[in-house]
This record gives structure tokens, C-alpha cells and sequence, in this order.
């Protein structure tokens, strides 16, 4: 079997209390998401409920030159933010995804730092407080600790880029309903 300094980072164990409220954390995070995404989906199909519960025959024959009508615009727009929250809430499960893992790998290269430094790995002159790593155990050191921090920069910025997409979701969505809501306030005054 090979030498800690040598195994995979998916054989490195990350003790249980370090990664497991991190994952119930975004869990959390993705749930909310996925709920945007069902509620977007309700929208849409909502939609297409009035706009089918209110076609007869002359409003399935719109002419191309006629007036766009109020209440048509706002359920346009009412579909086109629902989209929108959509697609945001999907780009927010993959990105938040992504960030999660380059963390999980970040932790386990953390980990892994300290166990390249064996006391195999350093030597020095007995009786003298000078210790040093030899050039090997010193060129994987930096390796891991430079690869350790670019995980780190990415895990950031993609942890930011999610929260972002979010409220960006959470917007569409609420754009959404309130066109949606608007179009049925005309739509019951007409």
C-alpha cells in the first residue's frame, strides 16, 4: 500500500464534523433553489392553463398586425421572467455543485499538506535546531500548497457567483408572479 504522501485526494479521510455540516449547509442552499425551480415550472404551466382556458376560436386566429393587448404583454412577461428563474435556479444547482466540490478538495489537500511533511521527509544536523525538508518532500509541498489555494480562489468565486444566480432566481421568480398577478387583475376588470 502506498505511503500517505502518495495516495489519491479521494482517499484522503476528512474527519466527519469538518465536511458534514458544510454538505447540510448546501443542501439547504440547493433545496431553496430546486423549490424556485418547481414554483417556475407551476408558473409556466399556469400560463398555458388561461391562456388555453381563455382561446376560442377568435383568439387562436390573432392576426399578425393586430394590437398586442395589455393583458397579453404582461403574460409574456410573466412566462419570460418564469424562464428566466428557471434557468438561473438550474445555472444556481450546478454552480453551487461545483463550489462544494472544489471545497471538499480544497479540505482534503489541506489534510494532506501536513503528511508530506513526515519526519521521514526532513532531516537535519543532531544537536543543531536547523531542520529542513529535502528537496523532494519541499517541491511536493509547494505543488500541493500552490494547487491547495487555486481550489480555494475558485471554491470563492464560485461560492459568490452562486449567491448571485440566486437572487438573480429569486427576482425572476418574483417578477413572474407579480406579471402573473397583474395579468389576472386585467383580465377579471375586462
Amino acid at each position: 500500500m502506498p505511503e500517505n504522501s502518495e495516495k489519491t485526494l479521494g482517499l484522503t479521510q476528512i474527519p466527519p464534523e469538518t465536511f458534514e455540516h458544510d454538505l447540510r449547509v448546501n443542501e439547504k442552499y440547493q433545496s431553496f433553489s430546486r423549490e424556485m425551480l418547481r414554483l417556475s415550472i407551476a408558473g409556466i404551466g399556469t400560463i398555458g392553463l388561461v391562456v388555453f382556458s381563455k382561446a376560442d376560436s377568435s383568439f387562436l386566429k390573432v392576426s399578425r398586425y393586430q394590437v398586442i393587448t395589455f393583458f397579453g404583454l404582461l403574460l409574456f412577461l410573466s412566462a419570460i421572467s418564469f424562464l428566466l428563474s428557471m434557468a438561473f435556479s438550474l445555472v444556481h444547482l450546478y454552480v453551487s455543485a461545483d463550489a462544494e466540490a472544489f471545497h471538499l478538495r480544497f479540505l482534503r489537500m489541506q489534510i494532506t499538506i501536513p503528511k508530506v511533511a513526515q519526519p521521514d521527509n526532513i532531516r537535519g544536523i543532531s544537536g543543531f535546531s536547523d531542520y529542513w525538508l529535502n528537496d523532494e518532500t519541499y517541491s511536493k509541498l509547494t505543488s500541493l500548497n500552490d494547487k491547495a489555494w487555486k481550489e480555494r480562489e475558485v471554491r470563492n468565486y464560485l461560492m459568490k457567483l452562486a449567491g448571485r444566480v440566486l437572487f438573480w432566481a429569486a427576482f425572476s421568480l418574483g417578477a413572474g408572479g407579480l406579471f402573473f398577478v397583474l395579468s389576472m387583475i386585467v383580465l377579471i376588470l375586462n
